[in-house]
């Protein structure tokens, strides 16, 4: 019965059989047919191949087959080489005569063929003049192989320079991942975890949106000029995002660094999301060149509105005296004054609410002895505190709503 059984059972493995016969006759007699007994025989069935690594690997390195036949192969067999090295470069028959350089390892890794192993793939990158082919492309979009490349091991720049040669084809290959548009996200993100260098210029910025939100997520992309330039004029979007992953750096070294801060970054940043309410803080009371040089209306009435906003009362770089001459709303300028006032003379608050404040508030300030009231809120209760640490009322009380 075991006999019948093994007799019924289809043979999957011809050439790996053969190779291992003692009589060794017998492969030689093969390989002088190879052709026709990998048509007929190997492939003669219609579903997979079993055939070995070491028979596989002989198979497709024989100038004899053609290549129809040695895809063919690729296609049916299930075995994974596990270097694509083993393959050797060498100028091969096709069925119309021609001549023409093997590119049995393209086809290696469109068919998923080959070990996912970081050296098979530097391999592979190198042997397609260090340029992403598309075989390789669909190899890295599989998503179980790129999970498999990453975690074989970690990449530094310490054991690939000890690696003979890899350093720099490791270095070219992220060079062109770093800004290529051809892998899925998911593949791109990860082949970027893994990923020893951070780039302090990028060879171009134009690249999607998504994949630049995962170089700057990763810190792949240090804080300099040209990455700050660049990413301002190709992605204004993810701006926000980059300086809070380098928050420290940008407002401690802004200046040494020599980026060129605008007030619509400013204001991208005071606005976004990106940042906490501490870190804008920050960037009101830094001393960044922009603060000084605000002079249109529509800027200064914005700043003192994000300020009222952010109910900011640190010291702000930009001259506050001219932010609240451009605010009209009396409103803005109470809860202004009440939380900049300690930073202003008292000549220009007086000015202020002279000029641009309603009775209620300039009888205030009158000093004719007579009592006033305002309405009790918190507003008018920072801001009354203020005209008494300025010296400009000697006194006031609560009472109730007043």
């Amino acid at each position: 019965n075991a006999f019948a059984d093994a007799v019924k059972k289809p043979i999957k493995d011809y050439y790996t059989c053969v190779s291992k016969l003692q009589n060794q006759n017998v492969k030689a007699y093969v390989d002088q047919n190879i052709q026709v007994f990998v048509n007929d025989v190997v492939l003669s069935a219609d579903n997979s191949i079993a055939e070995s690594e070491e028979a596989f690997v002989e198979l497709l390195n024989n100038n004899t087959l053609l290549t129809e036949t040695k895809v063919e192969l690729i296609e049916k067999n299930d075995c994974v080489i596990s270097d694509t090295a083993k393959i050797k470069l060498a100028e091969i028959k096709l069925a119309d005569g021609n001549e023409k350089l093997a590119d049995i390892r393209n086809l290696l890794f469109k068919h998923k063929k080959i070990s996912p192993t970081w050296s098979n793939v530097f391999e592979n990158f190198k042997f397609n003049g260090n340029k992403l082919d598309a075989c390789l492309v669909d190899y890295l979009n599989d998503k179980q192989i790129v999970v498999e490349l990453v975690k074989e091991k970690p990449l530094t720049e310490e054991e690939l320079k000890n690696e003979s040669g890899s350093y720099s084809i490791a270095s070219s290959f992220y060079d062109v991942i770093s800004v290529s548009n051809v892998l899925s996200i998911d593949s791109f993100l990860k082949l970027m975890s893994v990923c020893p260098w951070h780039y302090d210029k990028m060879e171009r910025y134009d690249i999607g949106s998504k994949e630049m939100d995962v170089l700057i997520g990763q810190k792949k992309i240090t804080l300099t000029s040209e990455n700050y330039l660049g990413i301002k004029q190709n992605h204004t979007d993810l701006l926000s995002k980059y300086i809070t992953v380098w928050y420290d750096d940008f407002v401690n070294n802004w200046s040494e660094l020599k980026l060129a801060v605008t007030f619509d970054d400013m204001k991208l940043l005071l606005e976004s999301d990106d940042l906490n309410k501490d870190q804008k803080y920050q960037l009101l009371s830094r001393d960044f060149n922009v603060w000084q040089g605000i002079n249109q209306k529509e800027h200064l009435v914005w700043i003192g509105k994000k300020i009222i906003e952010l109910n900011f009362s640190g010291q702000l770089k930009a001259p506050i005296a001219v932010v609240i001459r451009n605010l009209d709303n009396e409103e803005d300028l109470v809860k202004i004054i009440a939380l900049q006032g300690r930073y202003l003379k008292e000549t220009e608050i007086k000015n202020v609410i002279n000029n641009k404040m309603s009775d209620a508030y300039k009888s205030c300030i009158e000093n004719n002895g007579k009592k006033r009231e305002l309405e009790n809120n918190p507003s008018n209760l920072l801001f009354i505190g203020i005209l008494k640490e300025k010296g400009i009322i000697s006194s006031f009380k609560e009472d109730d709503d007043k």
